[in-house]
This record gives structure tokens, C-alpha cells and sequence, in this order.
């Protein structure tokens, strides 16, 4: 969630970039703050707004990166899976 570049930590013997709980965190990031948006976010300004992306529809403007985030997640998790154990 932060604008940093990663950072990696090696906690045992092997190397592994892939993390089951990490990308479930994830992805719980990702729908609370899809959620955040369907339900809570200000849906109507006083007067006229302008918003710096210039798109015309604000509503479909936001979600659109966490929509690529989940979709990103997910498919990842699914690449795994195989090699994944419980």
C-alpha cells in the first residue's frame, strides 16, 4: 500500500517470492477497499467538480487499479497452487 519499492526478507534456508497468507492479506486489502469505494465514498459534490483524471465517470475511474490488483492476485495464487503446500 505504500509507494516505496519492495523489500525482500529471506526468514528461512530457501528463497521463495510467493506467500499464500500474503496474498490473502492482499486480496482482503484489495475488497475492503473496493468495498470503501461501493459504499462509502462521496458520491455527489456541491457545484461542479473536476477531477485530475479527466474521465467523465469518477466511480468507474477508482476501483479500476484494485480491480487489476485482484486480478493480478488471483492469478498468481492460481499459478502456485500447484506447488503450494497446506
Amino acid at each position: 500500500m505504500a509507494h516505496t519499492s519492495p523489500v525482500y526478507v529471506r526468514t528461512g534456508a530457501t528463497y521463495e517470492r510467493f506467500d499464500a497468507r500474503t496474498v490473502e492479506h492482499m486480496l482482503n486489502l484489495v475488497e475492503g477497499s473496493l468495498a470503501y469505494i461501493n459504499e462509502r465514498s462521496r458520491r455527489l459534490w456541491p457545484g461542479q467538480v473536476c477531477h485530475r483524471h479527466g474521465r467523465e465517470d469518477h466511480l468507474a475511474f477508482l476501483p479500476a487499479p484494485f480491480l487489476e490488483a485482484r486480478e493480478l492476485l488471483e492469478r498468481r495464487r492460481t499459478a502456485a497452487a500447484p506447488s503450494v503446500r497446506p
